[in-house]
């Protein structure tokens, strides 16, 4: 299996958006407009800098959750803080980079989430 590069991807003030992959003792660090303008940023940096051949699926990507309610703005930060029993105030705070979650916080809003796309998953349309 080849190894997955972690990226990192942050909401810029501009409406950008910004990579970061920790790869050795460096850091990388890119923006774009979207995702995959990012990975290809990233590709090409690989490719520059360490004569390193990658693949878009070699790139697992994460986002902090300014970004995340930003990509995913069909999402209600409230009603998924409501569900993970988090106040709706402290989920704002979150997304507008006010204040920042603990690693315990962010698990439990990724759970939440992830237990939220599972119930959709199971919804039928008529």
């Amino acid at each position: 299996m080849k190894k997955k590069f972690e990226v990192v991807i942050e909401k810029a003030e501009d409406n950008q958006l910004w990579g970061r992959i920790n790869y050795g003792e460096d850091l990388l660090t890119t923006n774009a407009a979207t995702i995959d303008g990012i990975i290809e940023n990233f590709r090409e940096q690989f490719e520059a800098f360490y004569e390193l051949k990658t693949a878009k699926n070699n790139f697992e990507i994460k986002y902090d959750l300014e970004a995340f309610f930003d990509q995913y703005n069909v999402l209600n930060i409230s009603e998924i803080g409501k569900m993970a029993n988090i106040s709706p105030t402290v989920m704002r705070h979150y997304k507008a980079g006010i204040k920042h979650p603990s690693k315990t916080q962010v698990l439990n809003i990724e759970q939440t989430i992830h237990a939220l796309a599972k119930q959709l998953e199971r919804i039928k349309i008529a």
